[in-house]
């Protein structure tokens, strides 16, 4: 889909970042709008350095953590594409091989995206916020592609800010392929002459599992449907016996 005609002269950057959809003129109903992360800058001096962490503006103009953005958001932020999969695949399919009936049921989405998990900056108000599991990321990672941790000792005056912005950055924006092997039924249809001996006309085992596994396109290896903290598909497994009198 495509918003072809919208009267709306500007965007703020919450607009489009935090709205969910959000509707501009050219533009995908569902696309997903981020800011364009531009690295660590020194705002201070060489003798009294402070280090913040910035998103590129309109040109070559540049937005610090410290404060909401300015002007037409639009100019700035990013279309990383929609949330919506274009392309939905399933198959179904049924073997037989002797005795045993194998069934199974797979689906898919391709062609959209979804924010991965950011790493959380723990808020200083709350005490009991602890960081996640992409504390390793940011440690590990090069300032200049992702949000380092506060640079400027203890201090960081602006830090409560931030969340307005680390969780909307467009290096969070994954591909949301996935493939789910949602059900496989397997059946062994006992010999008829061991059913008859006990006076039934047949006699099936039968073994069969939901949810068994899913295969994902981001490297992450995170659900785009299932978002890390919350509920997630589980495999269930049933096992049984059916029987024809």
């Amino acid at each position: 889909n495509k918003v072809t005609s919208l009267f709306k002269a500007s965007y703020e950057g919450y607009d489009l970042t935090m709205s969910s959809p959000v509707f501009v003129e050219g533009h995908n109903a569902n696309a997903i709008w981020s800011y364009v992360y531009d690295g660590v800058r020194n705002l201070g001096t060489e003798a009294s350095p402070n280090w913040q962490p910035t998103v590129k503006g309109a040109g070559d103009s540049f937005f610090n953590f410290g404060a909401w953005t300015t002007g037409d958001a639009t100019k700035f932020c990013v279309d990383g594409g929609t949330t919506v999969a274009p392309l939905i695949i399933g198959l179904t399919n049924g073997l037989k091989v002797y005795d045993f009936d194998l069934q199974f049921i797979v689906t898919g989405k391709i062609g959209h995206v979804f924010r991965r998990e950011s790493f959380n900056y723990p808020p200083v108000w709350n005490g009991r916020v602890l960081p996640n599991s992409k504390l390793n990321e940011v440690l590990n990672g090069d300032p200049m592609k992702i949000v380092p941790l506060p640079m400027n000792g203890e201090i960081e005056g602006r830090y409560y800010f931030w969340d307005r912005f680390h969780q909307y950055l467009d290096y969070l924006v994954e591909d949301a392929g996935h493939i789910r092997f949602q059900e496989i039924n397997l059946t062994y249809n006992l010999p008829s002459s061991i059913g008859k001996s006990v006076g039934l006309k047949n006699l099936q085992l039968f073994a069969q599992g939901n949810n068994l596994f899913s295969i994902y396109f981001n490297k992450y290896n995170e659900d785009p449907e299932f978002p890390r903290g919350g509920f997630k598909l589980t495999p269930q497994y049933t096992f049984g016996l059916k029987v024809k009198l």
